[in-house]
């Protein structure tokens, strides 16, 4: 499913959150994007979109980010840590890491992930 970064926000805000708090479901944490550091041409902007829309009016309601941990087309993992620097205060999750044509050592990716992007 795609949502735009208006969409995903206002439903995080103004219809995920009050629902999930008035079933008593105050704990459950909600997590942008969940997919690749990089989408089509470049790196995924969506997570920062969702953050800086309407005022950051989905701050309150997102957790934070979710990536799946495969190395970005250049070799880094920039896309991360620009997150984390500009929302310091958001979780970043790992969310999928496997293994396939463009990373055979599943266990080698997720290290390489972890080491490079914090």
């Amino acid at each position: 499913m795609q949502m735009e970064s208006n969409d995903q926000t206002v439903f995080a805000s103004q219809h995920l959150r009050p629902a999930l708090n008035a079933a008593g479901f105050n704990g459950v944490k909600r997590l942008v994007w969940d997919h690749n550091w990089h989408y089509g041409a470049g790196p995924a902007g969506i997570p920062h979109e969702v953050m800086a829309y309407n005022n950051g009016q989905a701050q309150s309601s997102v957790a934070g980010v979710a990536y799946h941990c495969y190395e970005s087309p250049e070799g880094s993992y920039t896309v991360q840590s620009a997150f984390r620097d500009a929302y310091p205060s958001k979780e970043v999750h790992f969310t999928e890491c496997t293994g396939g044509a463009w990373a055979t050592n599943a266990a080698a990716n997720l290290e390489r992930s972890l080491l490079r992007s914090w």
